[in-house]
Formats: C-alpha cells, structure tokens, sequence
C-alpha cells in the first residue's frame, strides 16, 4: 500500500468536482512530506501517469490536477469524466459464445483483477473468464441449462441420455 493511497482515498470521499488544496494540506493527508522536485517544478504536478506515484493516486481516483500555483504551493483537482474501458469476457474460453458479455472495468478493477491473475498465474483475461463463468453458474440457471444441453449434444456416443428430461429436470431445481 502506498502513502499515496490516502490522497486517492481523500479525491474519491470529495462531493464536488474540483478541490483546491495546498502542499501542505496534501502532506497532512499523506502523512509524510512531499518530495523537493514537488516543491521545485510544475512538471512534477502534471497529469502524466509516468510522472510519479502520486501522479497515479489522482489519476486512478478519476481526478486531474490543474491550475498549479507554485509560488502560492497550492493546486486545483477537477474530477474528470472517465470512459471505462470494456473487456470482452467469454463465458467459457472452449465454447462458442453467441454474443458476448462487456464487462467495464475501472482503474482500479483492472488492478484487483491484475493482482489475482497474478496470484494464480493466469492472465487478467483467463481471471476475469473463470471469475465471470462462476458467478454466470451461480446466477443463471437458464445459462447452466444451456451449457449442460450443448455439452451433451456435443457428446453423440450418449445416445441413451434422455436431453429434454435432462433439461426439465434442472428447470425444476430453480
């Protein structure tokens, strides 16, 4: 966790979409001083995402800074209208998915899901696929019955399987 998380928290807990605010009130809520470059150049405050850590902290909160006043050590943040990105997510990467599920994921998402790919050293997209066909099975029994018809169906050497038992059968069970 970075220091720097506390300035998100603080731009993420603002009602209003700009925040003046000086160095100082942002050491206070970081709890450590900002470094001298901060201090020295306008560059330091710019809404770079390669610029610094704490360039990222504002970004990921969706806020932009703006209006720096180095001489008067005090910046404005405007909250910026994000577009989410969308992932297409298959419900199963084997299967043939009719359409699709758009999934749109924020920054900060994007990050949890990286951190559990991680984890498990799947990819992002391999996550996010297994995370979605868990909570597709445990929300939609239309989709489990869909899956279970076409996986059968699949399976020709079952030929004493009776399918539309089968299919009435877990229309019941929810």
């Amino acid at each position: 966790m970075s220091k720097y998380d506390a300035l998100t928290a603080a731009l993420n807990s603002q009602k209003s979409t700009q925040w003046q605010v000086s160095f100082s009130d942002i050491e206070s809520i970081i709890g450590a001083r900002l470094p001298d470059s901060a201090y020295r150049y306008r560059a330091w405050w710019s809404n770079n995402p390669t610029n610094s850590v704490m360039t990222k902290a504002w970004l990921k909160a969706g806020w932009k800074s703006s209006n720096v006043d180095m001489a008067g050590r005090t910046l404005t943040f405007r909250k910026v209208e994000v577009k989410l990105p969308t992932t297409m997510v298959a419900e199963d990467s084997t299967a043939d998915y009719e359409a699709g599920l758009l999934v749109p994921l924020h920054a900060d998402q994007r990050q949890c899901l990286k951190d559990l790919a991680d984890a498990t050293g799947e990819t992002p997209a391999q996550t996010a696929a297994r995370l979605l066909r868990h909570a597709l099975d445990a929300a939609s029994p239309a989709l489990r019955v869909r899956r279970a018809k076409a996986g059968l169906a699949a399976h020709a050497n079952l030929p004493d399987i009776d399918l539309a038992a089968l299919v009435s059968e877990a229309k019941d069970q929810h």
